[in-house]
């Protein structure tokens, strides 16, 4: 995945329309996600899902 969400192909050239946020672009804990802290990855997802949001809608480069 690049700085704009895309995901990238094995040449790490983006894939045209195929975009990445929260888990799916790449696990912040790896293996070791605390299962005992309840939805402590749901803000990263938030995050990183509004701004892809507002980048695809033209608001923000």
């Amino acid at each position: 995945m690049n700085n704009k969400s895309q995901v990238l192909d094995e040449s790490y050239q983006p894939i045209p329309n195929l975009y990445a946020s929260g888990n799916a672009s790449g696990p912040m804990f790896a293996d070791t996600y605390p299962h005992h802290i309840a939805g402590v990855n749901t803000g990263r997802g938030l995050t990183f899902g509004y701004l892809l949001g507002r980048r695809l809608a033209g608001i923000e480069e």
